[in-house]
């Protein structure tokens, strides 16, 4: 199982299983790591395996859609293409439910996500054929299989907390809540 990306720039890359924080359990930084990043996303689940899939024919391989959040580690995120690569591969820094609601009950739904109570990002409602557009540009390049996760950036990436801050709560409704811990 593999979770893909598309970037907020129509990049493409993928992130690793053990990057998944599917419960929203607190996210505990590790010592190399001086900051993180972040990006919003929309994500849907591939029910179908396939490659070089049309937009046309996309909706046929997905079932299930939900918002969540990918942390990226500082500074490796701006190092190289290689350290862009490693700030991505974080174990748990991948905040997607594994409680999807039905694509149709997405669709016009925005998502608000909050640093210590304060609004840091807002979506406009959402539309979820921009997934098809996603889905066609991922497996233009790499085979999608049943169970991949497939991410969509909603706003480019963002420094969201540093080691100087200590303990950062992140919320989103009852769809996100965790504590981002720099011990």
């Amino acid at each position: 199982m593999n979770i893909l990306v598309r970037t907020a720039d129509g990049s493409v890359y993928t992130r690793p299983d053990t990057s998944w924080n599917r419960k929203s359990d607190d996210y505990y930084v590790p010592d190399c790591v001086n900051g993180l990043s972040w990006a919003p996303v929309l994500f849907i689940r591939i029910s179908r395996p396939g490659k070089c899939i049309g937009t046309g024919f996309a909706p046929r391989y997905y079932d299930g859609a939900g918002f969540g959040v990918l942390f990226y580690a500082e500074p490796m995120l701006t190092s190289s293409p290689a350290g862009f690569a490693a700030s991505a591969c974080f174990d748990h820094s991948s905040l997607l439910s594994e409680t999807l609601q039905d694509t149709a009950d997405i669709a016009g739904k925005s998502f608000l996500v909050c640093k210590d109570g304060a609004p840091i990002f807002e979506s406009a409602a959402c539309d979820i054929s921009i997934m098809n557009g996603a889905l066609s540009a991922a497996s233009a390049s790499c085979l999608v299989r049943h169970g991949d996760l497939l991410c969509q950036e909603l706003a480019p990436l963002q420094h969201l907390c540093s080691r100087t801050d200590g303990t950062v709560r992140l919320s989103s409704g009852a769809l996100l809540d965790l504590r981002i811990v720099f011990a």
